[in-house]
């Protein structure tokens, strides 16, 4: 039997208007408990769409890591929403995000959050002076009027991935965690029980995408489908802590 090694965090992008009635149907019967009752739930197809990609995405990577079939794998929910693997025992973690048609998931050999973010173009000032602290206002209303939004979204972005990472909520976080922010780069350097490694790339469509650590770790990235294969790719990094490492 082959042994596979597998990256220490690995992201996998996908893309929900790839699926086919087939691979939904494979999809669907990779569901857990209380998993299909979530999927009927939504009211568009874009929604239930993107939930079952991210779960088949999750599942597939999990069970071929923990070696049990894609509907084996027990994930939980905390009280406050996020999902886990149940199994304490296991090395691995991961995390889920959902922006338009894109679905992206980490699995990762440390407490890892995700975060996938659209930098529309929109008045952000009056969010930024609602969500951040004065400094990251500041730093955002400097910023030329045509990239403010792209520069809101780069802190949000890593804020978010923090969040989830910690399992906590937007508000716990928002106005108290400062970056450090260097010209036109906002680099993470949150202060007491912040996550080690946090990197800001560029994906496409104009998403951004977050990730945050709690150890460094060497990363790849990979497009693709559940039962489809993936092809690794080099999303252009922004930004990213001291110690932030990828390949």
């Amino acid at each position: 039997m082959s042994v596979v090694n597998h990256p220490e965090c690995a992201i996998y992008l996908a893309d929900i208007r790839q699926i086919d009635p087939d691979l939904d149907a494979r999809y669907c019967a990779m569901l857990g408990p209380g998993e299909d009752e979530r999927l009927s739930s939504f009211r568009f197809p874009e929604g239930r769409l993107s939930y079952l990609l991210g779960r088949a995405l999750v599942r597939t990577q999990l069970a071929d890591r923990l070696g049990c079939e894609p509907a084996g794998v027990a994930i939980g929910i905390s009280e406050k929403g996020k999902p886990f693997l149940s199994d304490r025992e296991a090395p691995w973690c991961f995390s889920i995000a959902h922006a338009g048609a894109w679905v992206a998931v980490a699995v990762a050999r440390a407490s890892v959050g995700l975060d996938l973010e659209r930098a529309e173009q929109r008045n952000v000032k009056a969010l930024a002076r609602r969500f951040y602290t004065e400094r990251e206002y500041q730093w955002v209303c400097a910023q030329p009027e045509e990239t403010q939004a792209h520069c809101f979204f780069r802190i949000w972005t890593l804020k978010e991935a923090e969040v989830k990472r910690r399992g906590s909520t937007m508000s716990e976080l928002l106005s108290g965690a400062p970056f450090a922010l260097h010209d036109d780069l906002a680099v993470a350097e949150f202060a007491e029980g912040a996550a080690c490694g946090y990197g800001l790339f560029q994906w496409r469509e104009e998403q951004l995408l977050g990730v945050a650590l709690s150890e460094p770790r060497p990363m790849c990235f990979f497009e693709g489908l559940p039962g489809q294969g993936y092809a690794q790719v080099a999303p252009c990094l922004l930004a990213g802590s001291e110690n932030w490492r990828h390949q």
